[in-house]
């Protein structure tokens, strides 16, 4: 191979160019006789190609030529290079050992070395295997042994330096990571050092950095600013493991290094890096604990502890009870946590163990475990999980927790389950292993330990008294400590079961599911030949105790979530059911859920019996066959429950038709069939299922709209797809079967292939509809309109079961696939081959976007398939190139009807995605490019057949798919000017779908990971993210792209408009991951040439773009350069004021500080210009902009603060500047701002509309600089004659503009007139500047201290009443409150208004609390503050808006964050709202309930999550207010369901909601097919039961005896009586309650009529109440006797009647298979305690062997106390 041909080469594979020139000059340095030829062929053998080489007379150049061929080799993707990385290193290596001088020369010439590291820095990236680290260590290798000292040290200070600068963000930032990491290995194999490194650093920034007054100051000062750049990068979580582990290569080195600064020195400096790091960078937090940490306190052990100490000395993170955890207290939790890991700090000790543990190191941190429980309820998430992380976590497996440990975990538990954040969930779970873990290390430890104190205490061996004392004392304490972890996992187990009620969140039942199976999967379930346990690692203990898990409540719970409506969920239960024996499956009937029907009309003792439902045909008949062969009354009952439950199923999966039910009905028949205990009966069962289906699809094809409504397949589908996955095929499929299983492997395979055949008609009934291009309205013509269905029903009918049928054919694929490979019998042929041209058709055809996204995983797994077919290799490249033809048909001939193209570009993934030979990937790829680039001419007639759309989509689709990713990155470049071309093309079609392309490539290049804040700032300056020269000739195109005018054509027609598309994407692209370097200058320039582009968003964007490049440049003289540029372009002068103020923004963001200074000079300067060029171009553009530019920088200066004396002079001084425009006045008018600009206009100021909202906001911040209050109101009241678009404008500046200047009540003044506009719009915006103004300035109560604020809200009180929202009074009468949507139909102020309205009262309120001399409390608590309440209860509701739900929140936090609560205060007028804040608490967006917990974490004064909050602030509330009549019927109201009575003031009004009520709305089916969502799913009503229930012992008896005032008839005087009215309401509703409760006389069971949320709610509402109602009787029954006797008999009957009642109910509910948690609840009362109890719903532990930890070796009045939740 000649040298033109390998450099050709090179270039076509685009290598880079930097390596290009370096193997050329390999050649040039050492070539002796270039025209030498080879005399013979080189070996094919690697091993002999050296020594081959050594005989060739021109041996340097023919070894030249090797090594480019290799290193272009290797630098192509990996698929295609293969092991050429290898062979590289291998040559290399080779060459060095040679025996030939010139070929040693070559191996170690410094290009041959700077050649590998720019292959390694450039290509590590993108092809990161193992042989890629070979390459840096042989170039490690070849520096530490060259015999050349001076090629050794340029080598070495070259690669430094391009390291340096990839580092110190002056190269594209993909070569970071490599950079990183080839550094690190050369300071860890001593090829460089720390000196060279830091000297060749001290090089790099000389020209900037100081020289410090001493060589030690000038070390720390280089090492401290390299570390500075160095730790930016910990910030990016694919850099940031590269970059901790060269940081602690670093730290090593310095510390080992005999030059280098002392170890006491080293460790303050790491200490010091770390904390600069952090403050500069704390996002980096989370990778400094995971890759800095862990290395550094191994290195360092010592300089780790004082770190440690010294952390806790500057502030003790223990004590932090702030809301807010700064970076400091984060820090040292964070170094707590991997301290603990690592050793540094450990946990008390509990006892001394007899064995013989690990040495305690003598240097140790002791933890504070007390101070950890405040921190696992702590509001910050982060804090949880690392508090978490630190409980539990340790460097020993086998240390017992402390009995403060597992009292901690238990009161924190529960809050730590049920966190909205899927991050957090998986940190919870992370450390949830970890203590499962160690819970069975240390149970393990502690039965060894009993065990050998045991064996020393038996009487023939002989112990001295005080030694066997010491061991009976060690004894004890062991097994006390044993018992105590004992009773932790059994109340962890109930723990785990209790979350997994049906009312419980998502978040609750997915954490609690997934902790149950790492439980179960550790080993601690009971052992059985079926299910052995899984494999533990060799080094881990093994349980010392089991558990029987699957009693009757965990088959309940765990059934009950198969119907669960979230997939992972349902998934999660299944697969925990599928660790149950056959025989946990065994239990009664189970009713279909219409039979529960409770007869509301009569009374609850008249309750008929309810009728049992027709069973369902079809899977009756399944489970008669599965129960034919079984024979005897023990078959019969086996699986009974299972089945029953599949049967019960199936019936709501017809009645209903979800998908969620279909799913678990699927999934439990597949339960079924994995259980069924012989192939005959699976076979029959499989058989019954095939048939069923295909009885339904006989009907859909009879009859399509019956078969929607009575017959859906897609369950049916779901099933079989789960049962086919879950048969062993290696036993079904074997070649070795016997000849009876023969014959069942024959009829397995027929209705494998009845199946497949099922699929196919399915889709040929259904096809119709989803491949309309419409599919979503269209209805075939043999269906009637008339008829029941309508097109959601079809269509959902028709996705579902093309979706589902299309996940079996996956399956079955999967299994043909291990057939094939697990030399298993073959399946039929026809089946792979009908499923392959099945889903190819339907992909082809299909126009529904979900069906198509389902069909294209199938047919990516058959083109995988051909690859792996056992038969004649041709047949798979035959099927495979079949489709491909047919792709290629698809594309020539079908129309472009919709601009994805559908499933054709699935077509050409998945056939690229097989990584056959023919069709290959590069062969697919070229063709798709060639018809994406034919030419189209714009006369060409129909639009809608241009096949070069489905030619880029498909392309698109390429570079989308992860798959494909690695081999479609040498495509990049080529793709990107395709779309560029395409996006030329006269066709709209062919540039939308270039667009489309280019945005695709986009998109692949900076990834779709970053949010949109992060997007829109773009390029910080530094790196520029892309490595440009990696992909071809993408810097010129873009560098093209950019020269493009889009002014060329006269009008914006078309061709036009495709090259403004052009320019966007480009300026875009530039933005957000910075210029090639290369074209730096280039670039700069076009885009300088855009800001005069004719089109508005084109000058804006380039000025956005313009912006990024100059970040680095000085600032003011390049806005000076560009405001002073001569133009007389208007659209020019418009984007150099643009990009003006947009560099401005920019760096008044990032540079606060060194921006002030530039502002004395550009203020005047602006001024001048302002009147120059309104004078020039007399445009309102250019003027607004002007008045713009003024406006961002009066923001600057109103909002810059500084604590320098010298700063804050010129601050002043430039504020005065500002503020003294020329013309200007203390009451300006909007004649005379124009003036400010436009000196001496002559036009009529009507044409300058356009500046009239830009003027009025510069007119607010001109008054704000000089804080003329006076003047704001008059030039507010002078805007009303502008319109409302000018007042908005105006008054939405205003919180901003005078954020800083103060006097509230000159804001307040100048705003009266708009409070009482008639526009809602000017009110909303007036009272939002007024709450906003004091949410800023005001925090605590001493800030009101203002008299003259106070008394400015104090006068607006009028103003801001509610009397104006509803013109009756709507106290006491909730029924009058306007829904959202009646707003303007009760002619009331908007919705915005209201929330305006609420926030600012809120403000009102607290003035008056805190002045109550100065207005009438009396009058003002029964008016404003009651109507306030009112409407923050009605608002709190969950039906309400968001916008108003936060408004409510927001406007309690103002209110109780600032109002001064004293012993003293009176609460009754403050429960309403109280009560609202409890609301809020539970509401559904995690956003209001964070700001609400943040109240009532001011309101405690400790910071807490909003579930801990929850039940800490209704015990606080319950402190204070627990003898108020209206707490108490709150209380009553609230754990019996009845609506809440915070709006009512006449407690005459209120009465508790009967059950029966209750009963009737939850037992209402819900059997649409798509299931309306709660407007709440945060909240567990049971959970809030049994906190408000125990409020209830805690009422002092008085609250209930209550005085009536009675005029005596005899004596006219008036008597004052006691009654127990509440007592007795209560009483009766209870009573009433549990006559409900009896009158259910329907079996239950799972998936009965308790399984329904709402049903199970009420029945643990009645149980509850009757509890709580009991309780209270028995305790304080003496303390009621005041009350009139016969209320105190009617109450005791009462009382009588519950218990009667109970025990009724409590053997009925035997009978009827009640859920297992409600008899736990029942069992609760101690009335009940001569009834035997059921334990069988108990999990305890059953030990192993026989010890002294047995639970009958250990009373339990001895067992350690454990708070339960």
């Amino acid at each position: 191979m000649d040298k033109t041909t390998i450099m050709g080469f090179c270039s076509e594979v685009c290598i880079s160019s930097s390596l290009e020139i370096s193997v050329k000059s390999i050649m040039d340095e050492t070539s002796h006789n270039p025209d030498a030829a080879a005399s013979v062929q080189p070996p094919v053998d690697d091993r002999l190609l050296v020594k081959w080489l050594e005989g060739q007379p021109g041996e340097i150049q023919v070894t030249g030529d090797k090594l480019e061929e290799l290193l272009a080799k290797a630098a192509l993707p990996r698929h295609v290079s293969g092991n050429a990385c290898i062979k590289l290193c291998y040559f290399i290596e080779q060459c060095k050992s040679s025996k030939s001088p010139l070929l040693r020369s070559l191996a170690y010439s410094k290009k041959t070395c700077l050649s590998l590291f720019s292959f390694y820095i450039e290509w590590n990236e993108k092809n990161q295997h193992r042989s890629m680290r070979q390459v840096v260590e042989l170039t490690s290798d070849l520096i530490d042994k060259n015999p050349d000292q001076q090629t050794r040290t340029a080598v070495k200070t070259s690669i430094l330096e391009r390291s340096m600068s990839i580092i110190t963000h002056q190269a594209s930032q993909p070569l970071v990571k490599p950079a990183f990491k080839a550094l690190e290995c050369f300071l860890s194999k001593r090829t460089i050092s720390t000196q060279e490194l830091i000297d060749v650093y001290r090089h790099h920034r000389r020209a900037t950095s100081p020289v410090s007054s001493t060589e030690t100051a000038e070390f720390n000062a280089l090492w401290d600013c390299l570390f500075s750049e160095v730790f930016e990068w910990m910030a990016l979580a694919d850099i940031s493991p590269a970059t901790g582990k060269f940081l602690v290569t670093v730290f090593r080195e310095l510390r080992s290094s005999s030059d280098g600064v002392s170890s006491t020195n080293l460790t303050a400096s790491w200490q010091r890096w770390i904390r600069e790091g952090l403050r500069r960078q704390p996002e980096a937090l989370e990778n400094v604990k995971n890759y800095l940490f862990p290395s550094l306190f191994k290195l360092d052990r010592p300089g780790s502890l004082i770190f440690l100490e010294d952390l806790n000395k500057q502030g003790s993170v223990w004590d932090m009870k702030d809301q807010e955890f700064d970076a400091q207290s984060l820090l040292q939790l964070a170094a707590i946590e991997t301290g603990k890991k690592s050793g540094l700090i450990e946990e008390p000790s509990t006892i001394k163990f007899n064995q013989k543990t690990a040495k305690r190191s003598a240097a140790t941190i002791v933890l504070q475990e007390e101070a950890l429980s405040s921190l696992l309820v702590h509001a910050s998430d982060t804090v949880r999980s690392l508090a978490f992380s630190v409980l539990v976590s340790s460097n020993s497996s086998i240390r017992p927790f402390s009995s403060t440990t597992l009292t901690i975990l238990q009161s924190s538990m529960g809050i730590l389950y049920c966190d909205s954040d899927a991050k957090f969930r998986n940190e919870v779970l992370s450390n949830t292993k970890h203590m499962i873990e160690r819970l069975r290390g240390t149970t393990a430890f502690m039965v060894r330990e009993i065990e050998s104190l045991s064996f020393q205490l038996l009487p023939e061996h002989a112990l001295s008294p005080q030694e066997r004392q010491m061991a009976q004392h060690a004894l004890e304490q062991t097994t006390e400590l044993l018992q105590g972890h004992a009773s932790f996992i059994e109340w962890y187990i109930s723990f785990l079961l209790g979350e997994l009620i049906p009312t419980s969140s998502y978040q609750r039942h997915i954490i609690a599911l997934k902790s149950i199976s790492l439980l179960l999967r550790s080993g601690i379930l009971k052992p059985n030949s079926q299910f052995p346990p899984e494999r533990i690692a060799d080094n881990s203990t093994m349980w010392p105790c089991t558990i029987d898990f699957f009693n009757p409540m965990s088959m309940r719970l765990l059934l009950d979530l198969l119907m669960d409506p979230f997939e992972d969920v349902r998934s999660s239960a299944s697969k925990i059911l599928k660790l149950a024996l056959p025989d946990d499956f065994t239990g009664g009937e189970l009713v279909e859920e219409s039979q529960v029907d409770f007869d509301t009309s009569q009374p609850a003792d008249c309750w008929e019996n309810l009728a049992a439902a027709a069973q369902n045909a079809s899977v009756a008949k399944l489970v008669a066959s599965c129960e034919g062969n079984s024979s005897g009354m023990e078959k019969g009952k086996s699986l009974k429950l299972l089945r029953d439950f599949v049967e019960q199923a199936q019936a709501w999966s017809k009645k209903t038709g979800r998908a969620d039910y279909a799913d678990g009905a699927g999934r439990s028949t597949s339960l079924l069939f994995s259980l069924l205990p012989s192939i005959n009966e699976q076979t029959n069962f499989l058989t019954h299922l095939v048939e069923d289906l295909e009885t339904k699809l006989c009907t859909a094809e009879q009859d399509l709209a019956k078969a929607v409504l009575d017959a859906p397949v897609h369950g049916n589908f779901a099933a079989l797809n789960f049962v086919w996955d879950s048969i062993n095929h290696k036993e079904i499929f074997s070649v070795d079967l016997l000849e009876p299983l023969t014959n069942t492997r024959t009829h397995w395979d027929s209705l494998q292939l009845r199946i497949t055949l099922a699929c196919a008609r399915i889709w040929e009934v259904v096809k119709d509809i989803l491949c309309n291009d419409s599919p979503e309205g269209h209805l075939p013509q043999d269906l009637d309109e008339g008829d029941v269905i309508d097109t959601k029903d079809l269509l959902s009918y028709s996705f579902r079961a093309v979706h589902e049928s299309s996940n079996l054919l996956q399956t079955m694929l999967d299994k043909i696939q291990l057939r094939w490979e697990g030399s298993l019998s073959p399946p039929p042929p026809e089946i792979f081959s009908i499923i392959g041209d099945l889903t190819f058709l339907q992909l082809s055809t299909l126009r529904h976007r979900g069906a198509f996204s389902t069909v294209s995983l199938t047919f990516t797994k058959c083109c995988a398939l051909t690859q792996v077919e056992p038969q004649i290799a041709s047949s798979a490249v035959d099927r495979l190139q079949s489709w491909y033809k047919g792709a290629l048909r698809c594309v020539r001939e079908q129309p472009s009807t919709t601009r994805r193209s559908a499933g054709i570009p699935a077509l050409f993934t998945a056939i690229m995605a097989a990584q056959a030979k023919v069709p290959s990937f590069e062969r697919v790829m070229a063709e798709l490019m060639a018809m994406a680039c034919h030419a189209t001419k714009a006369i060409e007639s129909d639009e809608m057949k241009v096949y070069q759309v489905h030619a880029l989509n498909s392309i698109r689709e390429v570079f989308k798919s992860t798959t494909l990713g690695k081999r479609s990155e040498r495509h990049i470049a080529q793709g990107f000017g395709l779309a560029v071309d395409s996006m030329k093309s006269p066709k709209w079609p062919i540039r939308n779908s270039g667009l489309i392309l280019l945005r695709s490539i986009v998109d692949r290049l900076f990834g779709t990971s970053d949010g949109k804040a992060v997007m829109e700032s773009g390029w910080d300056g530094k790196s520029v993210k892309l490595h440009y020269d990696g992909y071809g000739n993408m810097a010129n195109l873009l560098d093209d792209l950019l020269k493009v005018d889009p002014d060329d054509s006269e009008s914006l027609a078309e061709p036009a408009l495709g090259v403004v598309q052009l320019v966007l994407p480009a300026l875009d692209m530039i933005r957000r991951g910075g210029p090639p370097p290369s074209h730096k200058k280039s670039i700069f320039k076009s885009i300088a040439s855009h800001l005069g582009s004719r089109i508005w968003h084109v000058r804006e964007q380039a000025a956005k773009t313009i912006c990024i490049m100059m970040l680095n440049m000085e600032w003011k003289d390049s806005v000076l350069a560009l405001l002073e540029t001569p133009t007389k372009s208007a659209n020019l002068r418009h984007g150099l004021l643009m990009a003006a103020r947009v560099i401005l923004e920019r760096r008044w963001v990032l540079y606060p500080g060194t921006t002030l200074a530039g502002f004395a000079d550009l203020i005047p300067r602006l001024q001048r210009l302002s009147s120059d060029d309104s004078h020039k171009f007399k445009s309102p553009i250019i003027i607004n902009s002007h008045i713009e530019l003024s406006v961002t920088i009066a923001e600057f200066l109103l909002s810059h603060e500084t604590s320098n004396e010298e700063e804050r002079a010129q601050l002043c001084e430039m504020k005065l500047q500002f503020w003294n425009i020329d013309g200007a006045s203390y009451h300006p008018t909007m004649p005379e701002i124009l003036q400010w600009f436009y000196p001496n206009y002559l036009e009529d100021p009507t044409k300058y509309t356009h500046c009239y909202p830009s003027m009025a906001r510069v007119a607010v911040y001109q008054m704000a600089l000089s804080g003329n209050h006076r003047a704001l109101g008059g030039f507010l009241s002078h805007l009303a004659e502008y319109g409302i678009d000018v007042q908005c404008a105006a008054l939405t500046c205003i919180s901003e503009a005078w954020k800083l200047v103060g006097g509230f009540s000159g804001l307040c003044k100048a705003q009266h007139a708009q409070l009482n506009s008639k526009s809602s719009t000017v009110r909303t915006i007036a009272f939002n500047n007024l709450s906003n103004n004091l949410d800023n300035s005001f925090s605590r109560i001493s800030h009101l201290e203002d008299h003259q604020t106070v008394q400015a809200l104090l006068t607006m009180l009028p103003l801001c009443s509610f009397d104006s929202l509803v013109g009756k009074a709507v106290l006491g009468k909730p029924e009058l409150c306007p829904t959202n949507s009646s707003f303007v139909e009760q002619g009331l102020f908007g919705e915005q208004e209201l929330c305006a309205r609420i926030k600012f009262v809120a403000w009102l309120c607290v003035a008056a609390f805190h002045s109550t001399s100065d207005i009438d409390m009396k009058a003002f608590k029964t008016k404003t503050l009651a109507l306030w309440s009112h409407w923050l209860t009605w608002g709190s509701a969950s039906s309400n808006s968001y916008e108003l739900r936060l408004a409510v929140a927001t406007g309690l936090h103002s209110f109780y964050c600032n109002l001064d609560m004293t012993e003293d205060m009176k609460w009754e007028p403050l429960i309403p709202s109280l009560l609202g804040l409890y609301t809020s608490l539970n509401d559904d967006d995690e956003d209001i309930r964070t700001i609400t917990a943040n109240t009532v974490s001011c309101i405690l004064k400790t910071a807490l999550a909003p579930p801990a909050a929850n039940e800490r602030f209704v015990f606080w509330l319950n402190e204070r207010c627990n003898s108020l009549p209206l707490f108490i019927w709150h209380i009553l109201y609230r754990i019996t369901g009845s609506p809440s009575i915070a709006n009512y003031q006449n407690l005459q009004q209120t009465s508790l909601v009967p059950a029966r009520e209750q009963f009737t709305l939850a037992l209402v089916d819900d059997t649409a097919l798509f299931a309306e969502e709660e407007d709440n799913l945060y909240i567990d009503e049971v959970r809030d039961i049994c906190l408000w229930s125990k409020l209830v012992q805690v009422i002092p008896p008085k609250a209930f005896i209550q005085k009536e005032v009675i005029q005596d008839e005899t004596n006219k005087k008036l008597r004052k009586y006691p009654n127990l009215s509440i007592m007795l309401e209560f009483a009766v509703w209870v009573v009433d309650a549990i006559g409900v409760l009896m009158a259910a006389k329907s079996p239950d069971g799972p998936l009965g009529w308790t399984s329904k949320p709402g049903i199970y709610e009420i029945v643990i509402r009645v149980l509850r109440c009757a509890n709580v109602l009991l309780d209270y009787y028995s305790e304080n029954s003496a303390a009621l006797h005041s009350a009139l006797p016969q209320e105190q008999e009617e109450l005791h009957n009462k009382v009588q009647n519950v218990i009667d009642g109970l025990r009724m109910f409590r053997r009925q509910a035997a009978e009827l298979d009640i859920h297992p948690q409600l008899i736990q609840e029942l069992n609760q009362q101690k009335f009940l305690d001569q009834l035997s109890k059921s334990d069988s719903n108990k999990i305890s532990l059953n030990w192993k062997n026989a010890s002294p930890i047995g639970r009958s070796d250990i009373p339990k009045d001895e067992q350690p106390p454990l708070r339960q939740q």
